[in-house]
């Protein structure tokens, strides 16, 4: 799978409550391969691939938050697997004690499960 991150511009942006920063975006994920996946945790790390683990999400929380892009219901309906060729937003945010606080970089780690290939039997 392939995944983008819809930037900010870098901008931190307040949390509307004032005492802490919530950067907020969208994660696009592209299924390239030719099976449906599932998403079945993602976590989103400060400063790096080494960072400290600031967000995760699990199974329902991922599909609560997750929008498919093309062909799908109206109003669209959280989206539990994305198809073959499919794209799916994640809207996500992380909340930091104070806009001081957002890490410069931030980065995802997802897991990510495909349905099995159903290979036709051969036939003499």
């Amino acid at each position: 799978m392939s995944v983008d991150v819809c930037r900010t511009g870098g901008q931190r942006v307040p949390h509307p409550a004032g005492d802490r920063g919530t950067p907020q975006f969208e994660l696009t994920v592209l299924n390239d391969s030719p099976r449906p996946a599932t998403i079945s945790q993602l976590d989103t790390l400060a400063d790096g691939p080494q960072g400290r683990v600031v967000d995760s999400l699990s199974g329902p929380q991922v599909v609560a938050r997750s929008l498919p892009v093309g062909d799908h219901p109206v109003p669209p309906a959280p989206a539990r697997t994305i198809a073959p060729g499919g794209i799916l937003l994640l809207i996500l945010d992380a909340a930091f004690d104070g806009a001081e606080a957002v890490p410069a970089t931030l980065v995802h780690r997802m897991v990510a499960t495909f349905e099995a290939v159903v290979l036709c039997p051969f036939f003499p």
